[in-house]
């Protein structure tokens, strides 16, 4: 489960990881964004507090989930601006079906508890630090070093003309990825992102070792 939306970089960043390096090697899976869920009368946009919600009413009572057809729960989410403080967001919203949901005690780790969905919780940038995926991103980014540093130069030309000055560092970070995605095509900016990104990068090794511990869990 992702924040994003269906098209969003959230989903399409971790498709391609997985399709890249084979990661679940021909299990089954989902990426569930909020927008995919039947609703006529509400407009989803992707957001933490969407994901809480979903967890605490909606996902309980999907079928997969009542009929145990679904084995894992893999959270992938944004720190923001604590990960400490939203991985226990995510587990309070858990404990509310803890019959059904086993409640993992520690990020990046997936716990497993006999008749219950299994779940793992992964907070962007690297389950310690505050940031968001933008933040992982950044590191990832394939043959931009002149590009990368005429955006750090605007950040930097920003700041000594005291504009903008109150940002906070995962905000830096989004917008940095922002800049660089929507350039020349800003109609195609997650296209382009997910383009732009090394899925061999080492810094999504982390990441790729959450998703093939689904993988392992299947057996």
């Amino acid at each position: 489960m992702v924040e994003s939306t269906a098209n969003g970089s959230d989903k399409k960043l971790i498709e391609k990881l997985i399709e890249s390096n084979s990661l679940l090697n021909g299990f089954n899976y989902k990426i569930r964004t909020q927008d995919q869920k039947n609703s006529e009368h509400r407009k989803y946009v992707g957001s933490i507090n969407e994901v809480l919600e979903y967890l605490k009413i909606g996902l309980p009572k999907e079928r997969e989930i009542t009929l145990r057809e679904i084995k894992n729960l893999l959270i992938v989410v944004d720190a923001d601006e604590s990960a400490e403080d939203r991985f226990k967001e995510i587990v309070k919203a858990l404990k509310i079906n803890n019959s059904v949901f086993s409640i993992p005690d520690k990020l990046g780790l997936i716990k497993k508890d006999k008749g219950k969905v299994s779940a793992g919780v992964f907070l962007f940038p690297n389950n310690k630090d505050c940031g968001s995926l933008e933040s992982l991103v950044w590191n990832c980014l394939e043959n931009c070093g002149p590009k990368k540093e005429c955006i750090e130069n605007y950040l930097a030309c920003l700041r000594d003309k005291k504009i903008d000055g109150d940002m906070t560092a995962n905000n830096k970070a989004k917008a940095k990825i922002r800049v660089m995605a929507a350039t020349p095509e800003p109609d195609n900016y997650v296209k382009h992102l997910i383009e732009l990104i090394d899925f061999n990068s080492e810094s999504l090794k982390e990441l790729s070792n959450f998703l093939k511990e689904a993988n392992l869990n299947n057996r």
